[in-house]
């Protein structure tokens, strides 16, 4: 990759990143999940630490997405298999669990002085992500065999899903299937999202491989969308009490406009496969501006997820 080049995909992926932050932050002041001030007369403490942590873990959702794409690449879930796609997805699952040790800290920081930090649901879950995080680099960076790789994968799916159970499915009156529903909706996300990212990193690097990853890639995406859809679909009756809350709450309006930026996308995706993805192959500069504005939609429909984590439903 020229200088050039990586000071433009440095750029694209800053700005990506500071518009998801926005996004968050717009998303919980919007939906009244944001952090409360503190009582008259009662020390603010905890209200900084708890928005830290609310962008923080929109920070662990994208580096937890990095490492499932290119544990994709590394394993050959994708194409062959790219042994120097496994010290990448290493980093990224190491910094994966740095952030969880963050998250820890900024969570203890929160709660002080109110409850016993392990007492809590969320902590004893970034906990668990924190030790899964850590296999599944230590699987990364060692596992030359398909069955560590196999199993590395598995670990960076499974980390995605502690915090999120630990969530709302707790509440719900059916936890067991809501549980259910938001994992199958937080995988498929992670596999669309970082299946392409990854090949998208092929691309910028100029990898000649990635279009031999994009046919592979293409169905697996497709079969993501349908568990996104049935997923998102069932989430959304167990935590709305009518569809006309899609409109008429703030968490209901969240939901839609998530809806809308997912359906975008998949429509998007649908006539890339029925009219750019046959025929003359693409060019690698065409696929990396589809691929970018893709991925900055991505990006924005997981800063609502993650803030939809910490946004009240209707009651």
């Amino acid at each position: 990759m020229t200088s050039t080049r990586r000071a433009l995909v440095a750029a694209w992926c800053a700005a990506v990143i500071v518009a998801g932050v926005a996004m968050v932050a717009l998303a919980l002041v919007l939906g009244r999940g944001a952090p409360p001030p503190a009582p008259p007369g009662l020390a603010d403490t905890a209200r900084v630490p708890a928005w830290m942590g609310a962008i923080t873990s929109f920070l662990v959702v994208l580096v937890g997405v990095a490492t499932v794409g290119f544990g994709l690449l590394a394993s050959g879930l994708l194409d062959r298999p790219r042994p120097a796609m496994r010290a990448v997805a290493a980093g990224a699952a190491g910094w994966w669990a740095a952030l969880t040790i963050f998250q820890f800290g900024l969570l203890s920081s929160e709660l002080r002085g109110s409850v016993d930090v392990l007492d809590t649901a969320r902590a004893r879950a970034l906990l668990l992500q924190l030790v899964l995080a850590l296999v599944a680099a230590l699987g990364w960076w060692l596992g030359r065999l398909r069955s560590v790789a196999l199993l590395a994968m598995t670990c960076s799916l499974a980390a995605l899903l502690p915090t999120v159970i630990a969530g709302h499915p707790r509440a719900s009156d059916h936890p067991v299937v809501a549980a259910l529903s938001v994992s199958a909706h937080v995988v498929g996300a992670a596999v669309w999202v970082g299946g392409l990212a990854a090949i998208a990193w092929l691309a910028a690097i100029g990898d000649g491989g990635w279009g031999d990853a994009l046919p592979r890639y293409s169905r697996l995406a497709l079969a993501c969308v349908v568990v996104l859809t049935l997923a998102g679909g069932l989430t959304s009756i167990l935590r709305l009490n009518s569809i006309t809350e899609l409109w008429s709450s703030r968490y209901g309006a969240i939901v839609t406009f998530k809806v809308v930026l997912l359906v975008g996308l998949a429509v998007a995706g649908w006539l890339q496969r029925r009219y750019v993805f046959v025929g003359t192959p693409m060019l690698r500069r065409h696929f990396l501006i589809i691929a970018a504005l893709e991925l900055t939609t991505m990006t924005m429909a997981l800063a609502l997820a993650a803030a939809l984590e910490r946004t009240p439903p209707p009651v």
